[in-house]
C-alpha cells in the first residue's frame, strides 16, 4: 500500500498534464527545476528513482546553500522576483507561513488524495497546513525532545520527569546522590541560536503560553508567561543550580560532548541526537533514552513545496508527492539518517529491520507543536534568541528581557 498511494497519485497527475496528445509531450519530457537540500547524493539518487518511473519529467536539481538562513535567502530572492526557474524547493518546517502569506507557494490539495495526507504523521503535516490547506509535504521530521539517563532514574527509583518542576528536583536528587562535581542535572542548547527559541517556546508552552497567531491571524504571544519562561531559564543555572553557569556558551557539540561523557542527566536536543548519544564512542551508550518534553516540543525538520509562479505545477507536485514519498525517505533514512514523517516508520510491526529505535520517537514527534505560523517568524525568533541568550548568560533580568522583547517584536510586527 505504502508504495501504490504515491505511483497513483503520480499517475493521475500525470495523465491529467498530458492527456489529449498535449504539445508539451510531443516536444519532449517537461522540465521542472527542483532547489534540494545540499545532501547531493542523497538528492540525485531520488531524483534519478523519480525521473526513472516517470519518463515525461526531467528534474534540474540545484542545490541549495549549508546555512539555513542561506537557504532561506537564495528561496525568497526567487520567490520575490516571482521567477519562474524554480518550479519545487525544500523548505524548513518554520518558513511556511513566511511563503503562504505572500502567495508565493500553492496548495497541493488538488494534486494529492487523502490517504497520502493521512500517511503523514500529523503534527509534521500541521507545520504545512493552513486554514486547512496543505501548503507542503514533509519529508524530514524532527523534534525538540527530551533524553534522560535511564540508568540514573532507575537507581533512584524515579520516573521521566513530566514538568519541570520535576526535572529540577529529580536533577537535584540524583546530583545530591552521585557526589560527581562534574554532573549536572539539565543541559540544553543555550547559544543564541534558532534551538535556543525552540527551548524557550518548549518551556513558554509548558506555562500555558498559546500559539503566536490565532485562528484569525492575530498575533497572540504572552508577554507574561514568557516573563514565567524566562525566570524558569535563569534558575537552572543561577537559583536552582541544575545547570553549568556557562550554559549560555553551549552549542550543539558542546552539549552533546558533555552529554557523551556522562555529565548531562536531562537533556533538550533534537532527534539526530539519539544516536551519537547511544554509540560506541558514548559513555551513556544503551542508557540515553527519549521521550517528549513537557507539554510540547518545538517542530523542527523539512518538507517539499511548490512555486506558485512555476509553469508546470502539476509535474512539481508528483515530483512533490515522491520527494516524500515511502521510497525516498526509506532511502534518506539508509543514506543520511533523516528522521521519516511517515507513520509506517513508526508501528512496530511495519519499522524497517535494524531501525526499531524509530518506534521511540513516535511520542515525542506526536505532541509536537509548529513555532509561529506567522510571517514575522524569523524576526520574532530572532528577538527571542537575542533575550533569551541574554537571560541565560546572566546579563539582563527576565523582567528587561520581556520588556525588550515586547519592544522588538513590536517593531517589526506593528
Amino acid at each position: 500500500m505504502k508504495k501504490a498511494m504515491f505511483i497513483i497519485m503520480l499517475v493521475i497527475a500525470a495523465c491529467s498534464v498530458f492527456a489529449g496528445g498535449s504539445s508539451e509531450k510531443d516536444e519532449g519530457p517537461v522540465t521542472i527545476t527542483y532547489y534540494g537540500r545540499p545532501d547531493v547524493e542523497l538528492e540525485r539518487e531520488i531524483i534519478a528513482s523519480f525521473e526513472a518511473e516517470n519518463p515525461d519529467i526531467k528534474v534540474n536539481y540545484v542545490e541549495l546553500p549549508s546555512s539555513s538562513n542561506d537557504r532561506l535567502k537564495t528561496i525568497q530572492t526567487v520567490l520575490q522576483s516571482q521567477g519562474t526557474e524554480m518550479d519545487v524547493f525544500a523548505g524548513d518546517a518554520c518558513w511556511p507561513a513566511i511563503f503562504i502569506s505572500a502567495g508565493w507557494v500553492v496548495p497541493l490539495d488538488e494534486y494529492i488524495t487523502q490517504d497520502v495526507r493521512d500517511s503523514f504523521i500529523d503534527t509534521m503535516l500541521s507545520a504545512y497546513t493552513v486554514n486547512g490547506k496543505t501548503y507542503g509535504l514533509p519529508f524530514m521530521a524532527d523534534v525538540c525532545a527530551l533524553y534522560y539517563r535511564d540508568d540514573l532514574l532507575s537507581k533512584y527509583g524515579l520516573p521521566v520527569p513530566a514538568t519541570y518542576d520535576e526535572i529540577i528536583e529529580y536533577s537535584k536528587i540524583i546530583m545530591e546522590g552521585e557526589g560527581n562535581p562534574d554532573l549536572y542535572g539539565w543541559g540544553y542548547i543555550g547559544v543564541q541560536n534558532e534551538t535556543l527559541a525552540c527551548c524557550f517556546l518548549s518551556i513558554y508552552w509548558a506555562l500555558g503560553g498559546p500559539d503566536m497567531v490565532n485562528e484569525n491571524g492575530e498575533f497572540t504571544f504572552d508577554y507574561e508567561i514568557a516573563e514565567e519562561a524566562f525566570e524558569l531559564m535563569r534558575s537552572f543555572s543561577f537559583g536552582e543550580n541544575v545547570s553549568p553557569a556557562a550554559i549560555g556558551s553551549f552549542d550543539t557539540t558542546t552539549l552533546r560532548n558533555n552529554v557523551m561523557a556522562g555529565n548531562i542527566v536531562f537533556d533538550t536536543d533534537w532527534l539526530s541526537g539519539y544516536a551519537r548519544y547511544n554509540s560506541e564512542a558514548s559513555a551513556v551508550n544503551g542508557n540515553m533514552k527519549i521521550a517528549p518534553l513537557p507539554t510540547n516540543g518545538a517542530i523542527g525538520g523539512w518538507g517539499v513545496m511548490v512555486s506558485a509562479y512555476s509553469e508546470h505545477k502539476e509535474e512539481a507536485a508528483a515530483f512533490a508527492a515522491y520527494r516524500a514519498s515511502y521510497e525516498s525517505q526509506m532511502k534518506a533514512l539508509e543514506m543520511v539518517d533523516q528522521v521519516p514523517t511517515l507513520k509506517e516508520f513508526y508501528n512496530e510491526e511495519t519499522v524497517p529491520e535494524g531501525y526499531g529505535y524509530l518506534v521511540d520517537f513516535l511520542a515525542p514527534l506526536s505532541v509536537a507543536r509548529p513555532r509561529g505560523l506567522t510571517p514575522f517568524y524569523a524576526a520574532v525568533s530572532s528577538r527571542i534568541q537575542i533575550e533569551a541568550s541574554a537571560v541565560v548568560c546572566d546579563m539582563k533580568t527576565p523582567a528587561e528581557a520581556v520588556r525588550d522583547l515586547e519592544s522588538g517584536i513590536a517593531s517589526v510586527i506593528g
